[in-house]
């Protein structure tokens, strides 16, 4: 019963979070999508017409990629007029499954997990990204690029809430969205400690997103007696 309630309330906070902000863009529904890896494709200007359609939040594997792993795009547009002065716009993606970087109009905003060679799951995660108010365009289209690498199981941005919203009570998020987020290119430090707990580690890490998997319906059932 005790290791069943610590998973339980890890899950009904971060997935939660969102409920910090007052939403004004609802970014839920259809995004641009594709596999592979190609720092072009975090370009605003770059066309994306040719991608697949997907939705968003739910896996890659239950709409056509059933048992991809590695590293796929999302992008998407929305348009924004009108800035709210003295405000701090955030962009909320739910949990990504493993590890991402996210840029709007070609700049990196930020990023949770890290990628190979030195992999480190974040799958567990709500995301929530601080986004400059200098990157929006009030006049024409601005663009949202997802980078997501996936090592087993369900990958890509699977639930939460989608969207941009402003934190209009000054309140304290549970998030780290605000850390200057590393470069593409930029190697992260080794880890402290032998390989063999590195190893133990990912074995502990894998364990957990199985359970925490098999728990989702919980972790909905568990948000909307919150808010009733």
């Amino acid at each position: 019963m005790k290791i069943l309630i610590s998973a339980i309330i890890p899950l009904f906070i971060v997935s939660c979070t969102s409920r910090d902000l007052d939403y004004i863009i609802d970014l839920s529904g259809t995004w641009k999508f594709t596999v592979g890896d190609n720092p072009d494709w975090a370009a605003g200007s770059f066309e994306d017409k040719n991608w697949d359609n997907i939705q968003v939040p739910s896996s890659w594997e239950q709409q056509g990629y059933r048992n991809y792993n590695g590293y796929a795009w999302y992008r998407k547009k929305f348009n924004m007029s009108n800035i709210p002065e003295q405000e701090q716009l955030y962009l909320t993606l739910g949990r990504i499954d493993d590890a991402d970087e996210v840029y709007l109009n070609g700049v990196l905003i930020g990023s949770y997990g890290s990628f190979p060679p030195h992999f480190e799951s974040a799958f567990d995660v709500s995301r929530i990204y601080h986004i400059p108010q200098d990157l929006i365009r009030t006049y024409g289209k601005n663009t949202i690029a997802v980078r997501v690498y996936d090592s087993h199981l369900a990958g890509g941005i699977i639930d939460g809430k989608v969207g941009i919203g402003l934190n209009t009570g000054n309140r304290r998020l549970n998030s780290n969205d605000t850390r200057p987020a590393e470069p593409p290119d930029t190697k992260l430090p080794e880890q402290n400690g032998s390989n063999s707990i590195k190893r133990n580690a990912e074995q502990v890490s894998y364990f957990w997103e199985s359970f925490l998997h098999h728990f989702s319906a919980m972790e909905v059932l568990a948000c909307n007696n919150f808010d009733s």
